[in-house]
């Protein structure tokens, strides 16, 4: 699965500490290629994979995680 940041989501990604931002970019590379971590679906198109503090608003299309908004939980 390709994976596609909007300009807020890599905003809100370079406002992170460099941990945070780390554990971040880790989490979505392991859930686009193999569905690993803890993701809820917060409405009928719109996923949120939770990280530690942090929770990462995503959609999906086809083949594509399409990253909206990084945010503390």
């Amino acid at each position: 699965m390709s994976v596609v940041w909007s300009r807020d989501a890599e905003e809100d990604w370079r406002r992170l500490s460099l941990a945070d931002a780390e554990r971040v970019a880790r989490a979505v590379e392991r859930w686009s290629a193999s569905g690993e971590g803890f993701v809820y679906a917060a409405g009928p198109t719109e996923y949120r994979l939770v990280v530690d503090h942090l929770v990462i608003v995503f959609f999906l299309d086809g083949q594509n995680m399409h990253v909206a908004q990084v945010r503390r939980a």
